[in-house]
């Protein structure tokens, strides 16, 4: 991956607390809306992908370890964390990956 600086793309609402409420559901990026040569971030992991031209050369992703630590304490976590995985596995679906 390069080291230049890249756009970040929030896929979640920073104004609002970690699993405020079930359907916030919003720990990881929206998979059918992530932005090449950006951090795609979710509350708590992110994506980078990087394409220079056709196609995309490398992927990265990170989990922001503090934002997780945040979440886990929330009363909503539970529920939050199965939603935001269902989320995963519904986009995964509907990308045919």
């Amino acid at each position: 991956m390069s080291a230049e600086k890249h756009r970040e793309v929030l896929h979640y609402d920073p104004s609002r607390p970690c699993c405020e409420t079930p359907a916030s559901a919003d720990l990881f990026p929206d998979l059918r809306h992530l932005a090449n040569n950006g951090e795609n971030r979710g509350r708590v992991a992110s994506i980078f992908m990087e394409s220079i031209g056709l196609g995309i050369q490398g992927r990265d992703l990170t989990v922001d370890e503090a934002a997780w630590k945040e979440c886990v304490k929330h009363p909503n976590f539970r529920a939050c964390y199965d939603l935001s995985m269902a989320k995963l596995a519904l986009q995964n679906a509907m990308l045919g990956i």
